[in-house]
Formats: structure tokens, sequence, C-alpha cells
């Protein structure tokens, strides 16, 4: 079976071990043995408390304990603290899903179709459960001629442009897929909306079929109201685009998502469809690594026949090892500066040329700060962005030269993985730079 990648687990870690046996929301016998089994080996539990908020699976990990009984090897006081981060959740998305309810409401009566994204549709529906599935944000799609009218609706609820975005604001119109709206309601949360009409940049190669995913979209009750999800095999798709737009890097979650939905929909997912259309929409590679990583880390019953057909020949299997690497390195160990990579190992002098112009051209000095590209203070500024990178990156490339074979092994496997999701890149804001 050529869509099998075996051999890999991450890092061999005791942390690792409890967090991904306990990632889910429901354990079979086999994965609450696998989980008593982690627990029983020694443990550094500071450790594994931040792996989980990391990661943000610190309420499936709680939901987790409590199914075997919360054995007295786990200390109160990390008990005390994954409660207390399942309270935070809760509250925060009761006040998100009251936000979802009166939008959709809304919608509803002046007939404005909205399907519900990510969290918003997966916390009820798959989840089960609100407090489970950590939500930043609610993300919205919406078709594009309807978006000037709920960006109204929007700001006579108070909301308005995150002021991330707010000098970008018309370029997002003309060249992105979303605006992200914020509120911040007295004593409580902010509250952020991001509110889509496509799931890509235009000028990415990658394409989703949006009139298709409009037609094939389906009935849901969300927060009590009539509204739309996408299909399963679209809504696979998207999580698996999303989790590659994010680098791979952004923890657990995104792969306890797909993990989920292919728990929760199993047997009614039609994975040919699945595998067609991430042909058709040119995200072949940037579904089989996701959706494997969640076979293979968190247990998903992705079938093979799937992963035969998403897996071209010419894929390079090391991407998938160099994944489930990256994603067990410890937070602190996984932040090296990975244009470096490209300036140590890429062969060739164009991807080199292009690292330090995206750090040192004028265009990428004069935004960074501020001024104006035709400036003579451009040339001023040179020194300050010199030393903003060395403030920034000096004392990890300090320690990544300094660990010798170890570090660069584990820089190796992120340079392989940055190198895969290079296409990706386009996703990047203009003004946007290594770390802001």
């Amino acid at each position: 079976m050529r869509g099998r990648v075996r051999g890999f687990r991450g890092a061999p870690n005791s942390q690792w071990e409890v967090l991904v046996a306990g990632a889910r929301t429901h354990l079979s016998a086999a994965d609450q043995s696998r989980l008593a089994q982690a627990l029983a080996a020694p443990l550094d539990w500071e450790q594994l408390l931040e792996l989980a908020f990391h990661h943000d699976v610190a309420p499936l990990l709680l939901r987790a304990f409590e199914t075997i009984d919360l054995p007295a090897v786990i200390p109160a006081s990390i008990l005390t603290s994954l409660r207390r981060a399942r309270a935070a959740n809760a509250l925060r998305n009761t006040l998100l899903f009251d936000e979802l309810a009166r939008l959709l409401d809304w919608a509803r009566s002046r007939r404005i179709d909205v399907i519900a994204l990510k969290g918003a549709a997966l916390a009820e529906k798959v989840y089960g459960d609100r407090g489970l599935r950590p939500m930043r944000d609610l993300d919205l799609l919406v078709r594009p001629e309807q978006v000037a009218h709920v960006e109204q609706f929007l700001i006579a609820r108070g909301y308005g442009l995150n002021r991330e975005w707010s000098r970008a604001e018309d370029w997002h119109r003309r060249h992105d897929y979303h605006l992200a709206y914020r509120k911040q309601p007295d004593g409580l949360p902010a509250l952020c909306i991001e509110l889509h009409w496509d799931l890509v940049v235009p000028s990415w190669i990658c394409r989703p079929d949006l009139d298709g995913i409009w037609a094939r979209a389906v009935p849901a009750t969300i927060a009590g109201i009539d509204s739309m999800t996408l299909s399963p095999a679209d809504t696979l798709l998207h999580l698996c685009l999303h989790a590659c737009k994010h680098k791979l890097t952004s923890g657990l979650r995104p792969l306890c998502d797909i993990a989920e939905v292919v728990r929760h929909h199993s047997g009614r997912i039609d994975w040919i469809a699945v595998t067609r259309r991430a042909l058709q929409w040119r995200t072949g590679s940037f579904t089989y690594v996701p959706l494997v990583l969640s076979r293979e880390l968190l247990g998903a019953p992705v079938p093979d026949h799937a992963l035969d057909d998403l897996a071209a020949t010419s894929f390079d299997r090391r991407i998938v090892r160099a994944a489930a690497q990256v994603l067990a390195q410890h937070p602190r160990d996984a932040s090296l500066f990975p244009d470096f990579f490209d300036l140590m190992w890429s062969r060739s002098m164009g991807e080199r040329r292009r690292v330090l112009t995206k750090l040192f051209s004028r265009d990428v000095v004069a935004r960074r700060y501020g001024i104006s590209h035709e400036s003579a203070r451009v040339w001023l500024r040179y020194p300050q962005r010199l030393g903003y990178l060395c403030r920034s990156y000096g004392p990890e490339l300090a320690r990544f030269l300094r660990f010798g074979r170890g570090a660069h092994a584990h820089a190796y496997q992120r340079f392989l993985l940055t190198r895969f999701l290079r296409p990706l890149e386009t996703m990047k804001r203009p003004g946007h730079t290594e770390r802001g």
C-alpha cells in the first residue's frame, strides 16, 4: 500500500504519549489501556500541562482523565489547572455561540446564506460538547454579494474591523478571502468573527470549487438556529487545507478536528469524492499529509484506499515523519528561524536570494516600519531591522549551533516541512514578516 506510512509516532516522550492517547472525545478500551500505560511512566506533569495548552487539547485531556476515573497518579494541581481551562473555554464558547445564534437568526430572517466553518460547525455536532473544542473566533462563509449586509449587522452589534488588519483593509477586500471583526464586551473575553467569502486567496494555486461547495452544503441546526455546514467531504478537505495553511505546526487540535470528523461521519464519508475533489482542487498532498497524521497519531479511521489514491508516486514520504517530529517537539524547541534553514541547505541560489529579499528588501523594510518605499528614510531603518532580527532569533540560532547534531536533525525536519508547504506562502498578508 503506497499510501501507508509506518514507523513514526513523534518524539519518544512520555508526556507526548499521554497527550496523543488522550486527545479524543471518546476512548475505546484500547485507547484507555494505552493512556493508562502512558500515565504509569515517569512524567513531567508541568511539561504535560504546558503541552496540553500549547496543542489546544486541555479540555480533551481532562475528559480522557475522567474517562479512566482520574487515577491517583495525576496531581491535584494538574487537574485543577485543566478544570479551570475547561471552565474558561466553556465561558468563551458560550459567548461566541450566543453571538452566533443572533447572527444566524438575523441572516435567516433576511434569507442570507451562512455556512458555519471549523469550530462553529464542529463543537456541538462533532465534538458533542461545546466545552471540548477550544475556539478563538467564529468562522463563517457567506456569498460574496452578501458580505456587505453581514458587515452592517456586525457593526450594528458593536464589532469593528480587527485593528491588526485596519491598514490593509482595501487590500484584503481586493485580494484576500476574509476579514476579521472584533468587539470587547466589558469584563468579558473579546469576541471575534471572521467573515469569509472564499476559502483561499484568489492568487493561490489551490482552487476549491466554491460553487460546488455551496451546492453541496448540508442543513444543520447550530446554536439552536437552522443553518448550514459544509458537506462531510468538503469539511475534511477544508480542515486539511487549513492545517497545512498553518504549516502543520499549530498543534494537535487541527488534527483532532480531522480525526473527530472522520469518526463522527464514519461510514458516511464518500472517500472517492474526497480523493477526486482533492485532486480537482489541487490539494492532493495537502490532504494526504494531515489525514495520515490524524490516523497514525490519533487513530482516525481513514481507509487505506483513500491514502493510496491521494499519495502521488513522487511524494517524499519523509514529509510525514518530519511533520510528526515537529509536532512532537517542545514549544520552546519548535521556533527556530525557518528561513535560516533555506540559507543553510537550499541547493538553489535563487532560494537564498529569496530569503535575503524577504528579510532585507527595500519594500519589506518600508512596509515593516510604515514608510514609503521611495523615501530615503528607508535606508536609516536597516540598522533597526538588523537589530530586530538579531534580538528575535539570535538566542535561538546560538542554541541551534551549540547543540550540534541533534539540533541539526530537528532543523532539517523543519526544513523539509517548510519546503513542502512553500506553495502556501501566498497566504501571507502584505507587511507580514516572520514574527510580525
